[in-house]
């Protein structure tokens, strides 16, 4: 996704928004299905999950979702898209091994807190790196929860993985 994002940037330093166009256009063909589904009201929030819905859909694994969540919610954009983005890129990952994959999402808002429910199949063993480094996508998820004054918790809970995220809702528009 950096090497998506720095070209794009560099597309907008540039002013190059016919190269910028033809890139995303060129991209969103690679995907497997250019339709985007509804599933909330946040834009962010939505492509996420209408981009994870799709992959599912490729791999075979159910994919279940119940999300009522305004346009607005006082977090970040990108921040929505990281904390989404992690959360459903290991649940997919990690299901993946099951012989009944399925990843269900659970979402609800109301003015003050935000709370995500993420879970998927799951009876092996916890890795903390999908790769040699860091685990970068569980920290981002904790990092986010944090700077939200939230909490974060991730858990294998009767052959499921449950990841749960709390995060307090700004009042004011960042």
């Amino acid at each position: 996704m950096r090497h998506h994002i720095a070209l794009l940037q560099d597309c907008l330093r540039r002013k190059d928004y016919d190269a910028m166009q033809a890139y995303l256009d060129r991209y969103q063909e690679q995907l497997p299905d250019a339709r985007q589904l509804q599933f909330c009201g946040n834009a962010a929030v939505n492509a996420v999950l209408s981009y994870f819905a799709q992959q599912a859909a490729v791999q075979q694994v159910e994919f279940s979702v119940k999300a009522q969540l305004p346009e607005y919610t006082g977090v970040a954009d990108p921040d929505l898209a990281v904390l989404f983005g992690n959360l459903l890129e290991n649940a997919l990952t990690a299901c993946m091994q099951e012989a009944s994959p399925r990843i269900v999402i659970r979402i609800t808002a109301d003015a003050h807190t935000l709370c995500a429910a993420v879970d998927n199949t799951f009876t092996g063993a916890v890795r903390r790196t999908k790769h040699a480094g860091l685990g970068l996508g569980t920290a981002s998820v904790r990092s986010i929860a944090e700077k939200y004054h939230g909490v974060c918790r991730l858990e294998p809970r009767d052959g499921m993985f449950c990841a749960s995220v709390l995060l307090e809702l700004p009042q004011e528009k960042l």
